[in-house]
């Protein structure tokens, strides 16, 4: 999608979040955070920051990119 919006002046990127807590077992929040670097689950207020990058002209040269907000989960 980025290369064929490239021409429309169109950025195209995505975000991928972690785990999110939103009223799960306790064992497996407990299970989640033990396999996370940052040691927890993410919030909602957690990607607010990289959103507001990606609508902001800050990130105007970037597309085709995906930013992962997962607490280092992926760093593995």
């Amino acid at each position: 999608m980025a290369i064929h919006l490239a021409k429309y002046n169109i950025n195209v990127n995505a975000l991928s979040p972690g785990g999110i807590l939103n009223n799960q077992d306790k064992r497996f929040v407990e299970e989640y955070s033990k396999r996370t670097p940052l040691g927890r689950m993410s919030n909602v207020d957690d990607y607010s920051t990289s959103i507001l990058y990606l609508m902001s002209p800050f990130s105007s040269y970037l597309t085709g990119e995906n930013i992962v907000v997962d607490g280092g989960w992926t760093a593995w």
